[in-house]
This record gives structure tokens, C-alpha cells and sequence, in this order.
């Protein structure tokens, strides 16, 4: 009786050990898993926030005001317009010259 006592709990004990040793490596896996997010997470951060220096540079008014004038060619709306937008619901557009942009 002694001896199927002591086999019995030795195999307990095995399998005991054997089962921590799983949950260990699995608990080493998530750990590995967790630190390379870890790593993803601040990476992203990192480019977030060069991005929204990046941003904030690419929407300076100055900036945005003199790209404006070079590309888009607008101009303040005459009274003409102004009336014809009253009555027709529709804008008269004018052609602007180089020279009434500044």
C-alpha cells in the first residue's frame, strides 16, 4: 500500500512539474508577445508625433497663404458679383492677372 502511495504521488509531482513547465514557456511566449507590441506601440507613437510636427508645419497660415496666392489665383469678390449672387444665386468669376495677386 506504501509503495502505490509513494508511485502515486511521484507521478503526481511529475506531472505537477511537467505542468508548470508548460504554463512557464506559455507565460515566456505572451511575455516575448507583449514586448514587441510594446515595441510596435512606441514605434507608432514615435511617427505620430513626427507626423503632427510635419502637420503643424504644413498648415502655418504664412505658408498656407502664400501657397494660396501662388497656385489658386484668388482674388476678393466685386460688387458686381456680389449682386449677381443675390439675384441668381449663382458667383460671376473673374479672371485674376499676376499682378492683382499678392
Amino acid at each position: 500500500m506504501k509503495n502505490i502511495v509513494v508511485t502515486l504521488s511521484f507521478a503526481i509531482g511529475i506531472a505537477c512539474a511537467l505542468f508548470l513547465f508548460l504554463v512557464k514557456q506559455e507565460v515566456q511566449n505572451h511575455e516575448q508577445a507583449l514586448a514587441e507590441l510594446n515595441a510596435d506601440i512606441a514605434r507608432d507613437k514615435e511617427a505620430i508625433r513626427i507626423l503632427d510636427a510635419e502637420w503643424s508645419h504644413l498648415n502655418t497660415p504664412d505658408r498656407l497663404q502664400r501657397l494660396s496666392a501662388k497656385y489658386l489665383r484668388l482674388a476678393p469678390l466685386d460688387t458686381e458679383q456680389f449682386r449677381l449672387v443675390h439675384t441668381t444665386g449663382q458667383v460671376a468669376l473673374r479672371h485674376v492677372t499676376a499682378t492683382e495677386v499678392r
